[in-house]
């Protein structure tokens, strides 16, 4: 029974993450865009952590803090380097070594990468068509640690962001 407690709580943690993540791409606003990922990374970081895909949850626990920082990079000069994106880059390929589990490691390593630098710049339509090559990276990790949840983020993320540049992008585009 303890098990299927476990199994339960595991899932839902991952579920909880697909809604966050969807409504995320629902806003037009880069720092509330940011809000609701940093809610999101946590519940799948520990969803992945329980089902012992450790680089997985390695690299959402560090899109957290990731996140944090770019979501005030606008607000403090230091955060504004553009030294930051690196950075984080370096630490996602060393974690990535650090708790190799075989080939597939470097998937979500090389994902949050692509979203590091999607989540860099300010204009949320580049953030929106930048954050599409995640999602391609994660698909095989999730088909891999048997995520379901994973599997529907990845598909969330690509609806989300097609329906999201259809409603803003798409104005923006006409509008200059």
């Amino acid at each position: 029974m303890e098990y299927l407690d476990l199994d339960v709580t595991t899932q839902i943690l991952g579920y909880i993450a697909v809604v966050l993540l969807f409504i995320s791409f629902q806003i037009d606003n880069r720092k509330s865009i940011l809000g609701l990922l940093i809610a999101a990374m946590f519940f799948l970081a520990a969803h992945q952590f329980l089902l012992g895909a450790l680089v997985g949850a390695a690299a959402n626990g560090l899109t957290i803090v990731r996140n944090i920082i770019f979501r005030y990079k606008n607000e403090k000069p230091f955060l504004q380097h553009f030294i930051w994106p690196y950075i984080f880059s370096l630490v996602l390929l060393s974690t990535c070594v650090l708790l190799w589990q075989g080939w597939y490691s470097v998937l979500p390593a090389l994902a949050v990468i692509a979203s590091t630098f999607a989540l860099w710049v300010d204009d949320t339509k580049t953030i929106r068509l930048l954050s599409l090559i995640g999602p391609l990276l994660w698909l095989p990790y999730a088909f891999i640690i048997d995520s379901l949840p994973t599997i529907l983020i990845q598909v969330v993320i690509i609806t989300s962001i097609l329906i999201a540049m259809f409603r803003f992008d798409r104005k923006k585009s006409s509008e200059t």
